[in-house]
Formats: structure tokens, C-alpha cells, sequence
């Protein structure tokens, strides 16, 4: 049996650029460049989606709790864990105050507390108790539901009581009336005359002033 052995002769051209392409498709290791820069920016995607997405949850955040100091101490409210973890952070000692664990097997398993006014400021800084509140407990089942606490600052009263003082010290409508009365009496005993615009010896355009009857 014979065998034939066919030889393809290129021209120099062609074997030249199959070397250019083997050496633009391949690094010394044997790995296409493509394959390193892909997952390059495909990781930048991921944290620049989390970053957006943290922003979103800590702001989803703020809003609850300032819905809750609102309302009354100790009642559940509606909480996701993604939002109370991107506003308090892991448990350990934070600049605001602490974030811990609770080992118990009651309800909330873990237990923030906020005795720093610039946090509470932040926290609360479109809720109009944050001006009177001068620390916050707040405590997770961590799942989605929480409970407020949150005690007043030295020297501060409530907000009701904030409103009801303010209230007691504008005078009634019966009073203003009254002190109004009071002081066009004490014009009127200073000045007997009064002015009629009406007056027939009114003359180039000047009131005549009479006397009070």
C-alpha cells in the first residue's frame, strides 16, 4: 500500500499573518488578554449596582424610623433587615453607639442604640422630634419588623408638650378682643374727636373732626 504525503506550500505573506494573529490572540501564559479584562468589568458593575442599592436601602431606612419616632414607644413597625443593617451597619461599637446581638430567645434579636446627637441629627433629620430626642433604642427581630424607643434630651419636653405650651401662651381669640377694646378706649380718652369723612363742611378733601357723643 502506498502512502502519499501532501505538502501545502503557503506564500510568505499568509504564514506571516498567521504568526501576527497566534501572537495577538495569545500572551506568553497562553491566555487571550479578552479573557482578563472581562471580569475586570464585570466586578466594577456589581459594586457600583451594590453601592446604588445601599444608598436606596439606608435612605428606605431613615424614612421608616423617622415615621416611627413619630408614633408610640415599643410599637412594631415595618423594618427590612437590608434597610436597618445599610443604617446601623454590623453589630460593634459605631460612632452613633452600638449595634449588638441579642442571644435571648425573645423577639428582637438584635439591639441598637444611638446616644450621639450629631447621629440622632442625621438619623432624624426630617422628623420634627429629632430636635428633643436625645437618644434612640431600636431593636430588630431580624427579619423585617422593629421597635422605637426614644427618650428625650436634658432639658427638652416632648412635642406635645412642646405644642400645648406654645398654645397656652397665645392668647384666646375673646382675650385679643378684649385687650383691642381696651386700647381704643385709652385713644379715645386721650383724643375726644373723632373723624367724619362724610361731613358736609368737609372742604378740599379735608375730614372734619366733631366731637364724641
Amino acid at each position: 500500500m502506498a502512502y502519499f504525503l501532501l505538502v501545502f506550500v503557503l506564500p510568505w505573506p499568509a504564514i506571516a499573518y498567521m504568526a501576527d494573529v497566534h501572537t495577538f490572540d495569545h500572551k506568553e501564559d497562553g491566555c487571550p488578554p479578552r479573557a482578563v479584562a472581562t471580569p475586570l468589568r464585570g466586578e466594577f458593575a456589581r459594586h457600583a449596582l451594590a453601592a446604588a442599592d445601599s444608598v436606596q436601602a439606608r435612605s428606605d431606612g431613615m424614612r421608616r424610623l423617622c415615621a416611627a419616632a413619630q408614633g408610640c414607644c415599643g410599637q412594631p413597625f415595618e423594618f427590612p433587615l437590608v434597610s436597618f443593617l445599610a443604617l446601623f451597619g454590623d453589630p460593634a461599637e459605631h460612632d452613633y453607639g452600638s449595634h449588638q446581638l441579642d442571644s435571648s430567645e425573645g423577639t428582637w434579636k438584635r439591639s441598637v442604640t444611638v446616644d450621639r446627637q450629631a447621629s440622632i441629627d442625621e438619623f432624624l433629620s426630617d422628623c420634627p422630634v429629632g430636635a428633643v430626642t436625645g437618644r434612640l433604642i431600636v431593636r430588630h427581630d431580624s427579619n423585617n419588623t422593629a421597635a422605637l424607643w426614644t427618650e428625650r434630651a436634658d432639658g427638652q419636653t416632648g412635642l406635645a408638650e412642646s405644642l400645648a405650651a406654645a398654645a397656652r401662651s397665645k392668647p384666646s381669640a375673646s382675650e385679643q378682643a378684649q385687650k383691642a377694646a381696651s386700647k381704643a378706649a385709652a385713644e379715645s380718652s386721650k383724643d375726644p374727636f373723632f373723624v367724619d369723612s362724610d361731613s358736609e363742611e368737609s372742604e378740599g378733601g379735608t375730614a372734619a373732626k366733631r366731637p364724641r357723643v
